[in-house]
C-alpha cells in the first residue's frame, strides 16, 4: 500500500535526522546551545510521533473499510433470496491506561500497552509513549536513565564535566537503588550509553568505564566485580585517567 511506503519514508527521514543531529550536537561547545538543540529534537520527536500515530490510524482505518467492503460484496453475492444488510459500528479508539506504581494495576497496564502500542511502534517510539503513560515512581525510574541519555558527550580535557557525569551516574544509581531497581543501571545497555558519553581518549583506555561506574557492580571480561574506587572528589581526576585507577 502506498500509504505504508510513504510512512516508511518519513520514518527513514526522521531516523536520519536523529543521527545527523547527534553528530551536530557533538560539535557544540556551549551548554546553552546544547540545551536549545536538545529541546528542538524533543519537539521534532513529539511531532513525528503525532504524525506517525495519525498515519497508522489512517492506514488501519483504510484496511478496515476495505475489509468491510470485501465482506459485504461477498455476502451480497451469496444472497439468493432477500437482501443482506451490513451494519458497521464505530468502535471508540482504546485509550492507554496510566501506571503510578500500584502493583494491582500492572498486569492490566502491561496488557493494554502491548496491545495498543507494542504492535504498532518500534522500540524507540514505544519507550517515548511509555514515558507519557507513567507517573510516580515508575516515571522517576524512566527519568533517571533519560538524564544520562541526554547528557552532552564529553570532550577531551573537560575534567569538570567528567565529574558531572560521574556524579550523575552515582546519583542515578542511588535513586534506582532506593526504588529497588539497581539493575536498571547495572546492565549492558546503560553501560554502553555511559561509555558513549565519554571522550574519545578515555574510551580508548582499558577499563574506561571503571572510574565512572565505581561504587556499583561493573562488568569486566564478562564477569561482575565490585569496584572500590572512590569518586567523591574532583581532585581525583588525574588519578582516574591513568592506569593506576584500574584496581
Amino acid at each position: 500500500m502506498k500509504y505504508k511506503k510513504s510512512l516508511q519514508k518519513v520514518e527513514k527521514v526522521y531516523d536520519d535526522l536523529v543521527q545527523k543531529h547527534k553528530k551536530f550536537t557533538e560539535l557544540i561547545e556551549e551548554d546553552k546551545e546544547f540545551e536549545v538543540e536538545k529541546h528542538w529534537l524533543e519537539e521534532c520527536q513529539q511531532q513525528f510521533l503525532s504524525l506517525e500515530s495519525r498515519a497508522k490510524e489512517y492506514v488501519q482505518k483504510t484496511l478496515n473499510e476495505k475489509s468491510l467492503s470485501e465482506k459485504a460484496d461477498k455476502e451480497q453475492a451469496e444472497v439468493t433470496d432477500g437482501t443482506s444488510e451490513i451494519c458497521a459500528f464505530k468502535i471508540e479508539k482504546p485509550k492507554l491506561s496510566r501506571l503510578n506504581g500500584d502493583v494491582r494495576d500492572y498486569a492490566i497496564f502491561k496488557s493494554d500497552f502491548k496491545h495498543i502500542i507494542g504492535t504498532k511502534y518500534n522500540n524507540r517510539d514505544a519507550i517515548t509513549l511509555l514515558r507519557t503513560a507513567l507517573s510516580g515512581k515508575p516515571l522517576e525510574m524512566m527519568k533517571v536513565t533519560q538524564d544520562i541519555m541526554k547528557f552532552k558527550p564529553l570532550r577531551n580535557e573537560e575534567d569538570s564535566r567528567f565529574c558531572e557525569l560521574v556524579h550523575l551516574v552515582r546519583r542515578s544509581y542511588n535513586t534506582l537503588k532506593e526504588l529497588g531497581r539497581p539493575h536498571d543501571m547495572d546492565n549492558n545497555h546503560i553501560l554502553a550509553i555511559i561509555e558513549q558519553k565519554m571522550c574519545n581518549d578515555d574510551r580508548k583506555t582499558k577499563d574506561a568505564l571503571l572510574p565512572i561506574v565505581s561504587g556499583f557492580v561493573v562488568r569486566r571480561n564478562g564477569e561482575r566485580e565490585e569496584s572500590n574506587i572512590l569518586m567523591d572528589s574532583g581532585a581525583q581526576i588525574s588519578l582516574i585517567r591513568t592506569d593506576v585507577a584500574h584496581d
